[in-house]
């Protein structure tokens, strides 16, 4: 991410020139480059593709603002990677430590 957190993010915390730098190292236009020369992606191809992402995302959107809340005990619900268990002989972090000995 080049841009800030949000819409009201000031993005005191870098310069224009770092934002110029990330922007110019967009991974989605340095893939976009790729298959056109290296796979014969057609520049109509290309803005078909974008067009039909942006939907998706924009329909995702939507349905997920006419959707009620999610309940509490899914707040953490695929949100990390289990790197723990039995099996690898480590502990969860803390905070779910803390959720679990909530739960009934």
């Amino acid at each position: 991410r080049f841009k800030g957190h949000s819409m009201s993010d000031p993005r005191k915390y870098r310069t224009k020139d770092e934002e110029a730098k990330f922007e110019a190292e967009d991974p989605i236009d340095k893939l976009a480059d790729y298959m056109m020369s290296e796979h014969g992606l057609s520049e109509d191809e290309y803005k078909s593709l974008t067009k039909s992402v942006r939907t998706e995302v924009r329909e995702a959107v939507k349905w997920a603002e006419q959707s009620p809340p999610p309940d509490l005990d899914e707040l953490y619900t695929d949100v990390y990677v289990e790197r723990w268990g039995p099996y690898l002989g480590t502990s969860p972090p803390p905070m779910m430590q803390e959720r679990s000995e909530r739960r009934p």
